[in-house]
């Protein structure tokens, strides 16, 4: 099976003539945290504030729970792994340096990434932790007992784009689940368990439909604002300088004034400085680099555009399906990405549908590999594995992309449709498969003729036409 390019992917730019110096970018791409640099801009931005952020409203004074909330691309999970964690590991406050940290993404399955991310930190490996986490509200209480050891040690839980919980859960039996597990550990006076999360604004009113949700949300949550046009100077010059490099001050004017209070300025900022950093002249970044990237607001979309070029027809064709598939409708909010299973991709070719289709450039898994592998190198699509299967998956890295790279805008405006028929259809395949018998499922029956022969679900497009006739309409 393939294999996915490794999730931190590193690109060493062919112009670099000093091999001492560090080949990764000033600033890491979505998705690193602190393991992966020791320097964030907006963690670095947010330095004279995580004591008080962590005394005032959430960690400290007896409280277990805190919430980060601002605006996509403002750097919430930048204040919270480069700013709050390291301080936390440093002692910030009282007996913090002992306190052992589970970070997580929850994804279409967070009770399972959350046993992953508890294993990770375990003092012990007790058996049957899923098992723990899933009988009751306890769950989580009682997996801390487990895991630390047999001291006053401290968990803390930091969930990243918290937002994922309400996006990609599809069972509300299971969010209630993991929510009101969340609740029972940081509401209990003898528990030794924190939690941290990060949440899109824009999906503020989604925790707070669940009444104990909300009322920590409204007692301990901290707004992380836009970055302002001294952190962004910070946020290009002294990344840079840790680095051994330097910004031509003509570089920083240019950012600052073009980046000024757009939605969404950290990732494009950070996407930029990448771009600019591959094209350095020695140990200098120039303005010339930075126009040649087309900007912050274009250095994304450009890149998308040129790698979408690159490809040949079959190719281009391949990058259209794969790219609907990595996105989440918005019902009243913004798109926002989704991650997908390697196996699901692979199966967006349409080279065995022929007989269906009219006028639609056929492709093949080596084109939907090839157009993976290309996104991937430079940085603009993402690799992990399902906490369930620890299968291959994918995902747009930048939520950004969504929004600037003008094709795609283009390609989920016409199909917002039938990307909601192939959701409704994904999901009654999987209880077909699961039953191993035909549902009596409507959306099945009534939307299979409308559905793209390649949005089929694999499994379905195996079934013969005489079964799926007999799907009760």
């Amino acid at each position: 099976m393939y294999a996915p390019p490794p999730k931190c992917f590193t690109h060493v730019s062919s112009g670099s003539k000093n091999p001492s110096l560090e080949s990764r970018p000033p600033l890491p791409a979505a998705g690193e945290g602190e393991s992966d640099r020791p320097f964030l801009a907006a963690g670095e931005r947010e330095s004279d504030r995580p004591f008080s952020l962590a005394w005032g409203k959430g960690l400290g004074d007896g409280g277990r729970f805190l919430a980060v909330v601002g605006p996509s691309g403002s750097g919430k999970s930048s204040v919270v792994r480069a700013g709050l964690i390291p301080a936390l590991r440093q002692g910030g406050l009282p007996g913090s340096e002992q306190w052992f940290i589970a970070e997580f993404i929850p994804g279409a399955h967070p009770l399972e990434e959350l046993e992953l991310a508890l294993l990770k930190v375990a003092v012990r490996q007790p058996a049957g932790l899923a098992e723990q986490l899933q009988r009751d509200e306890r769950g989580l209480a009682r997996a801390a007992r487990l895991i630390l050891p047999d001291d006053d040690s401290e968990l803390v839980v930091v969930i990243d784009q918290f937002e994922e919980m309400f996006t990609l859960v599809a069972d509300e039996s299971a969010r209630a689940h993991l929510l009101d597990s969340l609740i029972a550990a940081v509401t209990d006076e003898r528990s030794h368990v924190r939690v941290i999360v990060t949440l899109r604004a824009d999906f503020y009113d989604r925790p707070l439909r669940y009444p104990k949700l909300g009322e920590l949300m409204r007692a301990r949550t901290e707004v992380v604002l836009p970055l302002n046009p001294d952190d962004l100077e910070q946020a290009i010059v002294e990344p840079a300088r840790r680095a051994g490099v330097t910004a031509e001050p003509e570089l920083v004017a240019d950012v600052v004034r073009d980046v000024g209070a757009q939605p969404g300025a950290l990732p494009l900022l950070q996407y930029a400085l990448t771009e600019i950093f591959e094209r350095r002249e020695r140990r200098v970044l120039t303005r010339a680099a930075y126009r040649a990237s087309g900007g912050v607001r274009g250095a994304l979309a450009r890149r998308a555009e040129e790698l979408y070029q690159g490809l040949d027809p079959a190719g281009q064709a391949a990058a259209r399906e794969i790219f609907l598939r990595l996105v989440t409708l918005g019902e009243g909010v913004e798109d926002t990405r989704r991650r997908a299973l390697w196996s699901e991709l692979v199966t967006a070719t349409n080279e065995d549908t022929s007989a269906e289709r009219s006028n639609v450039q056929t492709f093949k898994r080596s084109n939907v590999q090839e157009m993976i592998d290309a996104y991937g190198k430079h940085r603009l699509l993402t690799f992990d594995h399902d906490p369930v299967t620890r299968a291959p998956t994918v995902e747009v890295a930048h939520e950004a992309l969504i929004r600037e790279w003008p094709r795609l805008r283009t390609w989920l405006d016409a199909s917002r449709g039938a990307l909601r028929t192939h959701r409704l259809l994904a999901a009654a395949v999987a209880e077909w498969d699961a039953a191993a018998v035909i549902p009596a499922s409507w959306q099945l029956a009534r939307a299979w003729p409308s559905l793209r022969p390649s949005w089929r679900p694999a499994r379905s497009r195996t079934r013969t036409a005489s079964s799926r006739r007999r799907v009760s309409p």
